[in-house]
């Protein structure tokens, strides 16, 4: 008879936010860390239960969900994952790179959803960045064409260093 599972440990963070720029951070420069922190910090995507599955309810969430599961998975592989997730994810788009497709050829098209929401601007187009970064050549690449092109596409709505239009999650100062 083997044992359950043993329930994944919980490793404090700060909501899923910061998620996105702690993995950014540590595969930038993870290689200047010292091995207490790399390991606490690989322990937050790969020992809670949820917390790479996670997807996101508006679309920088959802964003910031697909690149971390992607990444995370890409880095330290769907193995490294809690059992409690990798059963939830095995029958699904694994990586996230079906969604992350979906989501950057919308991008290219229509640009970013909340361009002029001072707060979630940088949320929506930043990850971009991050998968140009340390996606794999073929994701890289498609990354890169949608964060210029949805650049080109916020260009007209600036008035001298100003939002001059609302997107449908805009907010006033002094969230700018």
């Amino acid at each position: 008879v083997q044992a359950p599972p043993k329930p994944p440990r919980k490793v404090y963070h700060k909501g899923f936010f910061p998620m996105w720029g702690i993995l950014d951070t540590y595969l930038g420069y993870g290689r200047m860390m010292d091995a207490e922190t790399r390991n606490v910090i690989k322990a937050i995507y790969t020992e809670n239960d949820g917390v790479p599955l996670y997807k996101g309810s508006t679309s920088n969430l959802s964003m910031l969900a697909g690149v971390n599961l992607h990444l995370v998975l890409k880095t330290w592989g769907l193995e490294s994952l809690c059992p409690y997730v990798r059963k939830d994810i095995i029958p699904k788009d694994v990586d996230r790179s079906k969604f992350l497709t979906q989501r950057i050829t919308h991008i290219a098209r229509y640009g970013s959803g909340e361009y002029a929401s001072r707060p979630y601007s940088g949320y929506n187009l930043l990850p971009l960045l991050t998968l140009y970064k340390h996606a794999g050549p073929e994701m890289k690449q498609k990354a890169l064409m949608a964060y210029e092109l949805s650049l080109a596409h916020a260009a007209p709505t600036w008035l001298r260093g100003h939002w001059s239009v609302a997107s449908g999650r805009s907010y006033p100062a002094p969230y700018g």
